[in-house]
């Protein structure tokens, strides 16, 4: 393995090391990216300057995660050894005593520390060339998986539980509030976690986490698609797995110049899962999708093997029994714990008494062994679809946050999700247009796809497609080489935005230079938007495999100059999508706090498919896909929201009705159905709750743009264009 010397500075840890330690001290808080450059820097540090020679150092100074970093890059690499120092009081009183030339520091290299007001103290008052030489390290903790585990102070020190250092929080309430073992194992159910706000926890870990990375210069946000899709990826709220650190030890090896081995994850010895492991409990499990179960098997610490067993689990009663006793050791006010400071906790006795009064007020009456008897209209076909005219229907039933005539909403995605934005002009809202030609006439913005998009990045029609628009836009991927060709009328198309310019670029320098001031305008919409509208459209591509860049259309139907040899179709999978649009968000919430989204399917069918099947049946995987995802998403981000647009085109009352004679394009009818249903049910103000029928007979004052963009045979579809040719 080559190590890459380059010369380069490296960032004075007077700017970094504070940074660590904020990072660390504001876990709730999201950094927000205001240019582009700034993503790119973090996402990419610049190599550290190693000296050459023998016996290299590094070192990794904080938690219980130092050694198993220093396991991993050992592992990975040969040119350098790396060295765990885990921060404990033993540590710092050495720390006091040591310089930054002793034995233990003179020959380290690179240090990489975990944020420590401790450590920041001494590292001040070493010489600036030393300090130079450290980088700070997040530490990777989040409640998600495990949102009952707490520490349990008492006079300021930990102390243990039954498996160590690790406490169930309502096993300490059910203690503290007097309740017997029996009591307090009924709070062990999906009711009393939605109350204390466990299944928010997973969300807010991961924006804790993406924070921290950034603040860091690491690109956690690129990491964790992988490790969601691997389970979980916790031991406890502050042991990860290897996969999970194997990432940190390999970024920072990539800072040294060094490539490591990223298959030494799978055979390090997992130092952490020796320590106690926390269960995922089944109703969180359920909660965050997981295809494992969950359990209430609590593991201790490993032991020497006693009668052949090393490793000892403990159930839930058990667990609680053994709790009891060990706090019986201690005043009911010595026992402290933070996490019981939270409202959530304050009102748990209050909520389990008015469950109570619930239980024993229904106790009074027979209940009916029928749990769906008393079950609202909704919920029942004959009642929400049979006896409803089709013009009624209405599967949105409420929407779980309002739009307001003043927040700036921005769309994308598919030929439908124009409709969204018309629709938001037409009755007064602020719809976030960054991308403008206020030289040009009406006519010609509207001609040359101004305003038709938040920015004229054309249709995003499959979740990878908006990902690495995402990317692009905050430069953390590099606008893709090679992707503007010639027309065979001699002008020039942007292959990621094929058809933005109806009559193509006068040359390529032209076409690349209208590129970037489209991704310098899309990162302000992204950064800039309160709420951001996408329709989901296809799971069908192509893409470059050298680089993975994916393009709207296959390149072929854009140009016949096209290098069709370099791309290649990809259908993307259920899991995939999932990947990518988790990925999506969590960076964009990173760098826009305030943002809430909403996802919509569009109900267009496949113009085609690449499939060797009917497009009928593509169009049933594809659309069953993106719903899929869309819900799960719901599910798991309290920010984002569902709408039903879908459900409302297709829906065989209105299947008949809302299609043209092609049984694909959607009749102005039906848009007005469904964005009637948007603005009653998502806007707040201006003309909003009017209905449908409030929205076909509006006339509004609208400028000669917005005017010109009213009727639905304007939208744009890039899609058409792979049957145009071929009718």
């Amino acid at each position: 393995m080559a190590r890459l010397r380059q010369q380069a500075g490296v960032p004075a840890a007077d700017h970094l090391l504070p940074v660590a330690v904020a990072a660390d001290q504001q876990m709730a808080e999201t950094v927000v990216v205001t240019a582009p450059t700034v993503a790119a820097q973090q996402d990419n540090p610049t190599p550290l300057l190693l000296s050459s020679g023998q016996n290299q150092r590094i070192a990794f100074v904080g938690n219980c995660q130092v050694n198993m970093l220093a396991a991993l890059c050992n592992t990975m690499q040969d040119e350098v050894t790396a060295t765990g120092w885990e921060m404990t009081p033993r540590f710092f009183s050495k720390l006091e005593k040591a310089r930054f030339d002793d034995e233990n520091w003179s020959g380290v290299q690179c240090v990489w520390a975990h944020p420590n007001e401790h450590w920041q103290a001494w590292l001040l008052q070493q010489p600036a060339h030393f300090q130079a030489r450290v980088r700070p390290l997040p530490t990777i903790d989040t409640l998600g998986f495990h949102p009952d585990c707490a520490y349990v102070y008492v006079q300021g020190k930990a102390v243990d539980s039954p498996i160590g250092a690790y406490h169930s929080v309502l096993v300490l309430w059910g203690f503290l509030q007097g309740l017997s073992v029996q009591a307090t194992r009924d709070l062990f159910n999906a009711q009393v976690y939605r109350h204390v706000g466990f299944f928010d926890l997973h969300a807010a870990g991961i924006n804790h986490l993406v924070n921290k990375g950034r603040q860091c210069s690491m690109p956690v946000h690129r990491w964790l698609a992988a490790w969601q899709e691997s389970g979980v990826w916790m031991h406890t709220i502050n042991h990860p797995k290897p996969q999970v650190l194997a990432d940190v030890a390999l970024h920072c090896l990539a800072a040294l110049g060094i490539a490591g081995v990223a298959e030494a994850r799978d055979v390090v010895d997992d130092e952490l899962a020796r320590s106690p492991c926390w269960p995922v409990y089944p109703e969180v499990a359920q909660a965050l999708g997981l295809r494992k179960p969950g359990s209430y098997a609590f593991k201790g610490a490993h032991r020497p093997v006693d009668q052949g067993k090393s490793v000892h689990y403990m159930g839930l009663d058990a667990f609680i029994n053994a709790s009891f006793a060990l706090y019986a050791r201690y005043a009911p006010g010595d026992l402290q714990c933070d996490r019981l400071q939270a409202q959530a906790f304050r009102s748990l006795a209050d909520f389990l008494a008015q469950r109570a009064a619930q239980a024993v007020a229904c106790g009074a009456v027979v209940v009916p062994g029928n749990p769906y008897l008393n079950l609202p209209d909704a919920q029942f076909w004959r009642r929400a679809v049979e006896r409803v005219s089709a013009s009624a229907l209405d599967p949105v039933l409420a929407a779980p946050f309002r739009i307001s005539p003043t927040d700036k909403v921005a769309t994308a995605g598919s030929c439908f999700a124009q409709h969204i934005a018309r629709t938001l002009v037409a009755h007064g809202f602020h719809y976030l247009v960054t991308e403008q030609a206020a030289h040009l006439p009406p006519e010609a913005q509207l001609a040359r796809n101004y305003g038709v998009f938040s920015a004229r990045f054309g249709n995003v029609y499959t979740a990878r497609q908006l990902r690495q628009l995402l990317e692009m836009a905050l430069g953390q991927a590099p606008s893709p080489p090679g992707l503007v060709w010639p027309r065979e009328d001699g002008r020039w198309v942007d292959g990621l935005r094929p058809y933005i310019e109806p009559d193509g670029f006068d040359n390529e320098a032209q076409a690349l230079a209208s590129r970037q001031h489209m991704l310098a305008c899309t990162s302000d919409m992204f950064q800039g938007c309160d709420v951001l509208v996408f329709t989901l459209g296809l799971t069908e591509a192509w893409h470059r495999p050298a680089d993975g860049v994916v393009v709207p259309l296959a390149p072929g139907v854009v140009s016949p100059s096209a290098p069709m040899g370099e791309f290649a179709f990809v259908n993307f999978s259920h899991e995939q999508v999932l990947a990518d649009m988790r990925a999506f968000l969590w960076l964009l919430k990173s760098v826009n706090p305030k943002v809430r989204v909403v996802l919509t399917v569009s109900p267009v069918p496949l113009v085609a498919t690449y499939e060797p099947r009917s497009v009928m049946a593509s169009t049933a995987y594809s659309k069953a896909v993106l719903r899929t995802v869309a819900q799960e998403l719901v599910n798991e981000f309290d920010w984002v929201a569902y709408f039903a647009s879908y459900e409302v085109i297709t829906a065989a009352p209105n299947a008949g009705h809302y299609f043209a004679p092609d049984w694909r394009e959607v009749l102005p009818e039906g848009v007005a159905h469904v964005m009637g249903l948007f603005m009653k049910h998502w806007a707040l103000g201006g003309d909003a709750g009017q209905g449908p029928e409030r929205v076909q007979t509006r006339a509004p004052q609208r400028s000669d743009l917005e005017q010109a963009t009213q009727s639905v045979s304007a939208v744009i579809c890039d899609e058409k264009k792979l049957d145009a040719d071929l009718a």
